[in-house]
């Protein structure tokens, strides 16, 4: 079509809508990447809205599209001056960050790294606001796509802030996806809620949707860290965008946004993740802050360390039973070698290597044991056990 001047400007809109049809397909689909290709190589795929043609870019990327259709797209012109504008559009709050478009977030999405490397040659940039994208939707399967974003930058929070600049609180990643979690937490909890109109044959409402958002936001959470966010103090915050707004020399959200934090819980629902955030360093001190499952292995590595270093023949001594006098028990079992091994490492190295095991939180799957996300649950299975009993209640008079 292209080689014989068909679907010239004119065309656009009906491209368009050809290239939308695309989206409703399988990735990997034979032929799909072909005939995306193509239809992005006809003139008139260069007269398509602008914002439409990033749309239809971004959808493309984040089902994976590269091959012959991805040079096509990145040749476009309104493609090219896209990259280049967002690198300098304003940092969005969690809200607006939750509908980001960005060809090159888009890319990460697709989890193809040569796609990614693709948009970022064509002179795009790896923004906050992209990070945050991710951070936002702690209920889905991100990781990986934020993982591969953060391997090709890791763009600063801005902690002073310009005068005259407004920057939100929530453009911290950190932050940005502690609000994102409740923000999904009551999606999560809208559809458990739908229960309460099943009867009493269906299912309780269960917290298991709960810990799934909490592992996978703790995964995230994990990610920022390792990159290096942490949660920051703000200098020269301004409050809004009121003509009087206030400059605060200082601004701490957890203390600051008072309303926002109590949302966020960090005593119990977020727990686990603000620990991941703020990453303090394991010691014997701070044993008890990690999670159970570390907590129990690092039990284990010591007792196995202060066993192996114990002399040969002696066994500890249960209280109230008198050893029996056989030749079996008389003989003492020798530590093994892996416990001698253990016991030859200097205390100092076994508390490092604990430390180095600390992190990352997640793979220890903590859970969430208390707070008011649990809670609400709790509420909402107990409405329903009253609900499913009521009926007899009220016909049961006799």
């Amino acid at each position: 079509m292209h080689s014989s001047g068909q679907l010239g400007g004119e065309y656009a809109p009906a491209v368009a809508a050809a290239l939308q049809a695309l989206l409703h397909h399988a990735a990997e689909e034979p032929g799909l990447e072909a005939a995306a290709a193509q239809w992005l190589s006809v003139p008139a795929a260069a007269g398509i809205e602008a914002h439409k043609l990033k749309y239809l870019g971004c959808r493309l990327l984040e089902q994976g599209i590269a091959g012959e259709a991805l040079p096509a797209l990145l040749a476009l012109p309104a493609v090219r001056e896209a990259l280049q504008a967002a690198a300098s559009e304003r940092l969005c709050d969690w809200r607006n960050a939750s509908h980001w478009q960005s060809l090159v977030a888009s890319a990460a999405v697709g989890g193809r790294p040569e796609a990614l490397d693709a948009v970022l040659a064509a002179g795009g940039t790896v923004t906050l606001n992209d990070v945050n994208r991710f951070a936002v939707f702690a209920n889905r399967p991100s990781l990986q796509g934020l993982t591969l974003l953060l391997s090709r930058g890791v763009p600063p929070v801005p902690v002073d802030v310009p005068p005259g600049q407004v920057v939100w609180w929530s453009a911290c990643p950190i932050y940005a996806l502690l609000q994102g979690l409740c923000h999904q937490w009551n999606l999560v909890l809208e559809r458990e809620s739908m229960k309460l109109d099943g009867g009493p044959s269906t299912p309780l409402p269960s917290d298991d949707g709960l810990q799934q958002l909490h592992a996978n936001a703790l995964a995230l959470m994990d990610e920022l860290a390792q990159a290096g966010y942490r949660p920051i103090t703000f200098q020269n915050y301004r409050e809004h965008y009121a003509p009087d707004a206030r400059v605060l020399p200082t601004f701490y959200p957890p203390t600051d946004a008072p309303r926002d934090a109590a949302k966020w819980d960090l005593a119990a629902t977020s727990k686990w993740l603000w620990r991941a955030a703020q990453r303090e360093p394991w010691s014997p001190a701070t044993h008890a802050h990690f999670p159970p499952a570390f907590r129990a292995a690092a039990c284990t590595l010591l007792l196995v360390a202060h066993r192996g270093s114990s002399p040969a023949g002696v066994q500890p001594r249960r209280a109230g039973l008198r050893p029996r006098r056989t030749a079996q028990a008389a003989a003492p079992e020798p530590p093994s070698a892996a416990a001698v091994g253990v016991a030859s490492l200097p205390q100092e190295l076994l508390q490092r290597v604990l430390r180095l095991a600390a992190y990352l939180l997640s793979p220890w799957k903590p859970r969430i044991e208390d707070g008011r996300m649990l809670q609400d649950i709790r509420q909402l299975r107990n409405s329903m056990l009253i609900m499913n009993v009521l009926p007899d209640c009220f016909y049961d008079y006799d």
